[in-house]
């Protein structure tokens, strides 16, 4: 029997427990925060060619439980084959079949039929939605009449709110015990099950995997993928090194050059060749020093006395030329008009789309120091 519950059943309201526990999951690390964004934006940009080069269709033996026979078909491209019993199937075929699975070109998908799973809606704080499987962890004793060690089960997101800060994910789960004798025949027989998947009463599949994570098999497109972001990773850290490198080197350009001008000065003077005024090449020599910008404790300055009362930031980096800084308000676009109308600051920009957590706006601003030159022109 399939059923739905809705946010108005009684046993909804363990789903939305979670919000007294979300702090745990919503602070969350900065660094794992960048890394899921550029990752996601990474796989949307990898052409559909290239992904179907690197995750291609595989075949799937698919494997129904009737009593103790295991009916198994093949399915490739969507067209489905019956090939009878696993106990009837030839020795040649059963060996071809587990050959094929071993060196991956081959799944095997253990099917719940309509009527044997147990299908509900769910509802979650947006920010569950970077751990959703690990949180359901945690709480499927509270969403299900079971414990979790008498389950299989498995979650996807079906809607996002964004203006309410919520997502509706389903839930579907079977007994454990009602699987056992199926599992078991198909390892004696000789296959590793991939998958344990549902299907409605048309046959079509529902795109899930119930088994704990532990069991299932990490495909072959999640290892390239990660190979790739490991790669692009390496590229971007020695980049950004060579990066600090020319960047150190202007400087001690800088530096020498500075260097040079207040011997020259001092040479002139020696001479008594020209009048210059010592305070004049002192001044200058500092103006190099400083990198032609303000003083770390006056950007500090500027950028407290700039922030509106209900923001807070949680990081503030500033380096010659940029400051960067994260945290929460209740208006984030504001900020923009407050730092671009400012003389000390230039080009404020998002480093990335403004979030909305606990009623309040999550942002990532970077601005740009502008130079002592230009601010006493």
């Amino acid at each position: 029997m399939t059923s739905f519950l809705t946010s108005d059943d009684p046993n909804a309201a363990a789903a939305r427990g979670l919000r007294a526990d979300m702090p745990a999951f919503s602070g969350g690390s900065l660094i794992g925060r960048f890394f899921q964004w550029w990752g996601s934006e990474l796989a949307a940009l990898v052409p559909g060619a290239i992904k179907r080069l690197l995750h291609p269709s595989r075949p799937a033996l698919l494997a129904r439980s009737d009593g103790p026979v295991i009916r198994l078909e093949q399915d490739v491209r969507q067209k489905r084959e019956e090939l009878g019993s696993l106990q009837d199937l030839p020795a040649r075929a059963l060996k071809r079949y587990q050959t094929r699975q071993k060196k991956k070109r081959l799944d095997l998908v253990l099917l719940a039929p309509a009527g044997r799973y147990v299908t509900r809606a769910v509802s979650f704080p947006l920010a569950a939605e970077r751990d959703l499987a690990g949180i359901l962890d945690y709480e499927i004793e509270r969403l299900t009449p079971f414990s979790a060690s008498e389950l299989y089960y498995d979650v996807k997101v079906i809607e996002r709110d964004a203006e309410a800060g919520r997502l509706t994910a389903e839930l579907v789960f079977v007994r454990r015990a009602d699987f056992a004798g199926a599992m078991a025949a198909i390892q004696h027989g000789g296959f590793s099950i991939d998958r344990l998947d549902v299907e409605d009463a048309q046959g079509i599949l529902g795109g899930f995997n119930l088994l704990p994570k532990t069991a299932k098999r990490v495909s072959g497109f999640s290892r390239r993928l990660a190979i790739i972001l490991i790669c692009s990773l390496v590229c971007l850290l020695l980049a950004w090194a060579g990066l600090a490198l020319v960047q150190k080197e202007q400087r001690f350009e800088e530096l020498s050059d500075a260097l040079f001008q207040v011997r020259r000065a001092a040479i002139v003077m020696q001479d008594g060749a020209q009048s210059v005024a010592p305070g004049d090449a002192v001044a200058f020599a500092a103006y190099r020093l400083k990198q032609d910008r303000m003083m770390v404790s006056g950007v500090v300055a500027l950028v407290t006395e700039l922030l509106p009362d209900d923001t807070w930031l949680e990081r503030l980096s500033i380096d010659a030329e940029t400051v960067e800084m994260s945290g929460y308000s209740n208006n984030a676009a504001g900020l923009i008009d407050r730092f671009e109308t400012h003389p000390a600051f230039l080009e404020p920009i998002f480093r990335s789309p403004i979030t909305r957590e606990d009623g309040r706006e999550r942002f990532a601003l970077a601005v740009r120091i502008t130079p002592l030159q230009e601010l006493t022109e």
